[in-house]
């Protein structure tokens, strides 16, 4: 199978975020470690392939709870599910320059007990000298599952069946699926994430969303999209809409289109806005100084965990850097699930309150 770089920028299959943790001295040892004990740079792959597969237990395989994410949390709870064992091995390849990605399977979670498809999650590693892409899947073997390391023959976990409905994604993807991070950070054990399974490949609700500048005739929609921005804790009852008539709040939206950092994308599915990000300088909760533009971000329910929201904040973050900004501020609950996404993007915390992170992202 030929597989297809999501990113023609090579770059982007090397950096470390908050979930590839290379920086973090842990994953940085072991890496050392592995490449110690390797003849060249294929050596490697294998060699660091077959310790997150047979080292890193699946977290299934032996009934584990903890829901690790990032490389650094995988490694010290040594074991994870499929996603959490790439970002390992993406980890620990990339710190030694090795462009590695991710590629996503849709498949039976379990043809006799759970007969319903999700999405499997492995990954792809470029080979500079044969100038190729291949896939490896970590997921760990155990009684019908044979994963192996090859650079001709795929030797995957789990075959693909088409005539069940299960598909094989061509894609190497810089970043993991939105989806995929959602779930693993929304959830509190492996018994609760089993039963919210990411279910679509990523991409499959991309293609008919279109990123696009907010329209003069459309600024009445910040309002809505305020509201739905309302962070909301679990087991809380939503606050009436007039909330957004509070003078803290009404200032993201006043007056839009006449400051000169007041800016919108919003993300268009098939004609309808389903989402908006917007930036003013404003004296909101993530106000840092009068030359750095403010974030919001927001969408329907229904459209969350599609990677919108990381689309349009990427879109939001070249525009500002277009016009000159050299970087933007943003305040968000520290129980919101989105803390992730934005430190994905590239915010970092640089203050916080008892409820509240303040974040800025240089450009």
């Amino acid at each position: 199978m030929k597989l297809i770089p999501k990113s023609h920028d090579i770059k982007e299959y090397l950096k470390a975020d908050a979930v590839i943790d290379y920086d973090d001295k842990s994953v940085s040892r072991l890496a050392d470690t592995l490449y110690e004990r390797s003849e060249d740079s294929l050596d490697y792959i294998r060699i660091a392939y077959e310790y997150v597969r047979d080292r890193i237990e699946h977290s299934a395989d032996i009934n584990a709870e903890e829901v690790p994410c990032s490389a650094s949390e995988v490694l010290k709870a040594g074991h994870g599910i499929c996603f959490a064992k790439s970002h390992l091995l993406a980890a620990l390849l990339r710190y030694k320059g090795i462009p590695t990605g991710f590629c996503y399977q849709k498949l039976i979670l379990d043809d006799e007990t759970a007969p319903e498809l999700i999405i499997h999650g492995l990954n792809g590693v470029y080979l500079e000298d044969r100038k190729i892409w291949i896939r490896l899947d970590a997921r760990g073997n155990k009684e019908g599952v044979n994963a192996g390391f090859s650079v001709t023959e795929e030797e995957l976990a789990f075959p693909v069946r088409p005539e069940k409905g299960e598909k094989d994604g061509v894609m190497v993807y810089a970043d993991p699926d939105n989806d995929v991070l959602m779930a693993l950070q929304s959830h509190k054990s492996r018994s609760e994430l089993w039963a919210d399974l990411p279910t679509e490949l990523p991409d499959a609700n991309e293609k008919n969303c279109v990123i696009r500048l907010l329209q003069k005739n459309e600024t009445e929609l910040l309002k809505d999209f305020l509201y739905e921005a309302v962070f909301i804790p679990e087991g809380v009852e939503p606050p009436a809409r007039e909330i957004i008539e509070q003078p803290e709040l009404k200032l993201y939206y006043d007056g839009f289109g006449t400051g000169r950092a007041d800016f919108s994308f919003v993300a268009d599915i098939d004609g309808k806005v389903v989402g908006a990000v917007w930036t003013r300088i404003m004296n909101d909760y993530g106000h840092v100084d009068d030359e750095t533009p403010s974030f919001a971000i927001s969408l329907y329910k229904e459209y969350r965990g599609l990677g919108i929201g990381t689309r349009m904040m990427k879109e939001m973050l070249k525009h500002l850097k277009e016009k000159g900004y050299k970087r933007a501020s943003l305040a968000v609950q520290k129980a919101n699930y989105a803390v992730r996404m934005y430190q994905n993007v590239g915010f970092k915390t640089v203050d916080e309150n008892t409820e509240e992170y303040i974040m800025l992202c240089e450009l």
